[in-house]
This record gives C-alpha cells, sequence and structure tokens, in this order.
C-alpha cells in the first residue's frame, strides 16, 4: 500500500541533546510529490515552518520538478523518505476533486470521462 499525494504522516525525530534518555518527537508532515513506482518509491514531504526535522532542507525549482511537486513549495522546508521508515501514523488525505472553473475542493467530487471536473455551483452558474 502506497501513500498518496495529500497523504499527512508522523515520522519520528530524535531529540536526545547528548543527554542519555532517548527523546523521540513526533513531526507531522505532508506528502507533495512522488518519484518512482513500487518498493522503491521516494515521497517528498512538507515541514511546516513552525516545526523542525534534523534532515529538511529548502526545496528548490529542480527538487520541485524531480517529485512533480507544487510551485507554491518552493523554498519552504521539505525531506525525503522512503515509505514505512520512521513513519508512525498515517493520514490519508479527504477523497474527491478540485473544480476546474473556481478551484474549490469538492468532497466527494469526481472527473467525467472528459477529465475535467466543476463543482455545481459553476455547473449552474458559468458567470461565476
Amino acid at each position: 500500500m502506497g501513500y498518496k499525494i495529500g497523504d499527512e504522516l508522523v515520522v519520528l525525530v530524535d531529540d536526545t541533546f547528548g543527554y542519555r534518555d532517548i527523546v523521540m518527537r513526533p513531526v507531522k508532515v505532508q506528502i507533495i510529490g512522488r518519484e518512482g513506482d513500487g518498493s522503491s518509491t521516494l515521497y517528498l514531504c512538507y515541514v511546516p515552518s513552525y516545526l523542525s526535522h534534523p534532515n529538511s532542507s529548502m526545496m528548490t525549482d529542480r527538487t520541485l520538478k524531480r517529485y512533480g511537486a507544487d510551485k507554491k513549495f518552493l523554498n519552504d522546508e521539505g525531506i525525503v523518505i522512503r515509505q514505512g521508515s520512521d513513519v508512525v501514523k498515517h493520514i490519508p488525505c479527504q477523497e474527491g476533486e478540485k473544480c476546474d472553473h473556481c478551484g474549490d475542493f469538492i468532497i466527494s467530487g469526481v472527473r467525467d470521462m472528459d477529465n475535467c471536473f466543476k463543482c455545481r455551483a459553476c455547473h449552474e452558474n458559468p458567470w461565476r
């Protein structure tokens, strides 16, 4: 079972700071891109600015193109993970579609045969 773009993952980070006690801190990240198929799939995850991950780095234009991620994440922090690596919780994203006309996300929306989707409001009022 693979992850989908938009899924959220909780990964563990070692925060021992040199102490004897092992302290593991959970960090919630969101999958924004992927590369490869099968067991060798790599996932690009967005790390929010209010959290930190020791392996995070700034996402460049080249990184976003490689993983097929949206340009709005340019210069934000991100990490690359494999499926199952230090993942303690998987939160699947909502099923639905984004309206091609207005851009609203509609839960349980489905694209038609022509691969286009209009929400009911845009369908009934095309000047919206």
